[in-house]
């Protein structure tokens, strides 16, 4: 039996990967399953303000909902929360900088119930609220005109309509100075960073202004124009990495204290099974210590299987974040039958859009009496039903065995889920800014996955830097070991640019390196414009006269990056599986898969250009080298599967 033997357009069973929560909104969600889980979280993030100390967990196997479970909350959002979605973190130096910019994008994306193109983000709506709580304040004790107590009764229905005001009044700077004045009076900010965050979320609905804000909430040092906007004064200090990580924290803090005038946030720390050393896993347990007792109005929710849980992270992690994430412990639970029942009921329905053939009941072109007999009265995850969904439709009888059983090849199951990774993220449109951690962690596992032999030995670099990535390897016929530092540069204020081109020189003229390698987003070339960064253009012809090198990621070519990592953290947290066997079993694909993947497939001409430098032997001797290499090569094509 195929799909289009009974007129529906896909199979809604035949999928062998969990995908991106964020992007698979519109699966069918069966409330009674893990309801009283979800509910629970919601009524948490009600408690929040009263009971201020709390994180969550939740403890379920793999297939078991966790994904099903977030696409509810996500879908839920915009009604009483904010949701951000987590992807393990990598870095456990950087992992304030890593979560600000998941908070910003989760608080700068469209707000359901907006058009998209009308631009209302969340920020828009939690500044609205501000002002207007500012502007009532305002005219406390005082006779506003008719004018004014009309806007003010609008705005109590509708307070977008405050974001008007520049258009209509010359009185808008007053009002901002104004709202800063009454948050200052509430003891809500006592620091610059805290005022500069405040004013950057108010400027983000002042056009003129709003790239500057934009850009403070980054937590990256914004240019120099935008550092005027803001009244921002860069010292030698604030160029570190410890005080970009300080930097975010501090901007994070809070925006989760203006929070307070519009909706709390829920943090979902997904996978947290790739979280594979105790760096991280310990990082983790910091950064969860410090959300629950230095920031406001945001729940924290971890995501791990609970052997992962037990055997991992309880060895690993300090007490007190320990205690904090078991305050509140939900268990995944299996679906008895009814539950499994409607779960096949909606996937048929949200496949047949309303194009079910008349007279047909609701499991057609299944059988209900199959179903019921192949899931019996036991309980069963909810990737076992669409499993056993998925056998019955594919086999010409609804019955358990079939000869002609092939079982999935898992290289073609990974290459898949790459694929549509990648995908989703040009889709998406990559507008944010360069992403140092998956470009990072993409490198490194694409490097550390080679052949054995010592060919590569990816090694860590040092705490705080000063590089990104660094590795050693031996090139046949060569005597001794090489090293490349790989440094990816996000910044766009001269500044620490120039100390970046500094830096690598250094090491490359101290003999520290062999190659040096500083990579960016080729929309952010340097200079951004001919006859400008004079002193860092001066930096980068240095840096480059000692062999140094610059890369700029394409769009594609930074997407297969992301796309590499988001699918091993799906193969981490068993979210990858193929079939193997003809009752419809699965397993999950193991590390081995990824390997495969890596050498035979990941092989674009970004990484082979990188590879062709750093093996000469590789390079066509009549073409010059930046035709093959990348000393010279501004932007390199993307990696090809």
């Amino acid at each position: 039996m195929t799909p289009q033997d009974t007129g529906l357009p896909f199979n809604p069973f035949a999928t062998n990967a969990v995908g991106d929560p964020r992007r698979e909104a519109h699966l069918p969600d069966v409330r009674a399953v893990n309801e009283k889980v979800s509910s629970h979280l919601v009524n948490l993030l009600h408690q929040i303000g009263r009971t201020p100390v709390m994180a969550a967990l939740v403890l379920g196997e793999a297939g078991f909902g966790k994904t099903h479970l977030i696409r509810r909350l996500i879908s839920e959002q915009d009604r009483n929360f904010v949701f951000a979605y987590v992807h393990p973190m990598k870095d456990h130096h950087r992992m304030y900088s890593t979560l600000l910019a998941t908070v910003t994008k989760a608080l700068t994306g469209p707000v359901s119930g907006y058009p998209e193109a009308a631009g209302v983000t969340h920020f828009h709506l939690m500044a609205a609220q501000i002002i207007k709580t500012a502007f009532e304040d305002y005219v406390k004790g005082r006779r506003p005109g008719q004018a004014v107590t009309r806007l003010l009764a609008e705005a109590a229905g509708n307070p977008l309509i405050l974001l008007k005001l520049p258009d209509v009044t010359g009185q808008w700077a007053g009002l901002l100075d104004e709202t800063e004045e009454f948050i200052t009076r509430r003891q809500l900010l006592d620091n610059r960073i805290s005022h500069l965050t405040l004013r950057s979320i108010l400027y983000l609905v002042d056009k003129p202004k709003s790239t500057a804000g934009r850009m403070w909430l980054s937590g990256e040092i914004p240019d120099d124009n935008h550092c005027r906007i803001l009244g921002l004064t860069i010292r030698d200090g604030d160029l570190t990495a410890e005080a970009q990580e300080a930097r975010a924290g501090e901007i994070l803090k809070t925006i989760s204290r203006l929070l307070a005038w519009y909706r709390p946030l829920i943090l979902c720390f997904d996978q947290l099974e790739n979280l594979d050393t105790d760096k991280l896993v310990k990082g983790f347990g910091l950064l969860i210590n410090d959300l629950v007792n230095q920031t406001e109005n945001i729940l924290p929710v971890g995501f791990v299987r609970p052997d992962t849980w037990n055997n991992v992270f309880t060895a690993w992690l300090d007490r007190a974040p320990l205690e904090r994430l078991k305050s509140n412990v939900y268990v995944l639970q299996g679906c008895n039958l009814d539950q499994a029942l409607d779960i096949v009921r909606r996937r048929l329905d949200w496949a047949f859009q309303g194009a079910r053939p008349a007279g047909a009941d609701d499991f057609y072109p299944l059988e209900r009496q199959a179903l019921e007999e192949a899931i019996g009265h036991r309980s069963l995850s909810p990737r076992e039903v669409i499993t056993i969904a998925n056998r019955l439709m594919i086999s010409a009888r609804p019955v358990i065995q079939t000869p002609t059983f092939q079982p999935a090849d898992p290289l073609e199951v990974l290459r898949s889920s790459f694929q549509a990774e990648k995908d989703q993220l040009l889709a998406a449109g990559l507008t944010d800014p360069l992403p140092k951690e998956p470009v990072v962690a993409g490198l490194k596992l694409y490097f550390s996955l080679q052949d054995a032999g010592a060919i590569y030995l990816v090694e860590e670099p040092t705490d705080l830097g000063p590089v990104d990535l660094r590795i050693k390897f031996i090139v046949p016929g060569h005597p001794g070991d090489q090293y490349a530092d790989f440094l990816v540069e996000t910044a766009v204020n001269w500044r620490p640019i120039q100390a970046s081109f500094k830096m690598l020189t250094n090491r490359l003229r101290e003999g520290i390196t062999d190659h040096a390698f500083s990579i960016r987003d080729a929309r952010h070339p340097i200079p951004p414009k001919p006859g400008t960064m004079s002193k860092t253009v001066e930096a980068l012809k240095v840096y480059k006269n000692l062999g140094g090198h610059t890369v700029y990621l394409d769009p594609e070519a930074l997407a297969e990056l992301m796309a590499l990592v988001y699918t091993a953290d799906k193969i981490g947290s068993q979210d990858l599986t193929s079939s193997v066997g003809p009752a419809g079993q699965r397993e999950p694909l193991d590390q081995g898969v990824l390997t495969r993947f890596v050498k035979e497939d990941f092989r674009g001409r970004f990484l082979v250009e990188l590879e062709n430098y750093l093996w000469p032997e590789n390079h066509v001797p009549d073409e010059e080298p930046d035709t093959v290499g990348v000393k010279n090569v501004l932007t390199l094509p993307a990696c090809g599967t």
